[in-house]
């Protein structure tokens, strides 16, 4: 081995730049989000990412990569990119909590009060259905 190899650095294995990827765009992320006024805010910005972060992924993986652009040729976009992005992303989202539920019956998904349990009467699960409807309440 040469001087000038030995002093030479090989380039980080494709996961590590990924995650160098994700890391800067999730610092973005994360200086971003303070600035909204509320977790409801956030939440829905958050959603929002997913959801595009989601749709790039999809079309990335149908054209085979054509889909996104490489801004270098020796480092083009990998699926670990997508995948470390989309995780990230849904871990700050659960990290606000779960957004207010309205109490609605999770069997008939009815109102408040009154859901439909008609199509429940007689079986064994109506009475608990209307015991948690009634707890919600």
């Amino acid at each position: 081995m040469t001087a000038q190899q030995q002093n030479q650095i090989p380039t980080a294995p494709a996961a590590c730049r990924a995650l160098d990827r994700t890391g800067r765009f999730i610092a973005r992320i994360d200086a971003h989000l303070p600035s909204l006024a509320n977790d409801a805010a956030r939440r829905g910005f958050l959603a929002r990412q997913l959801e595009r972060w989601q749709s790039r992924y999809a079309r990335f993986i149908a054209t085979q990569g054509a889909s996104e652009f490489v801004a270098s040729p020796r480092d083009p976009p990998h699926p670990a990119d997508f995948l470390l992005t989309i995780t990230a992303l849904a871990a700050r989202a659960a990290a606000l909590g779960p957004k207010t539920r309205s109490a609605r019956c999770p069997a008939c998904g009815g109102g408040r009060r009154g859901g439909n349990h008609a199509a429940l009467a007689g079986s064994d699960i109506s009475e608990q259905v209307v015991g948690l409807s009634a707890a919600q309440t």
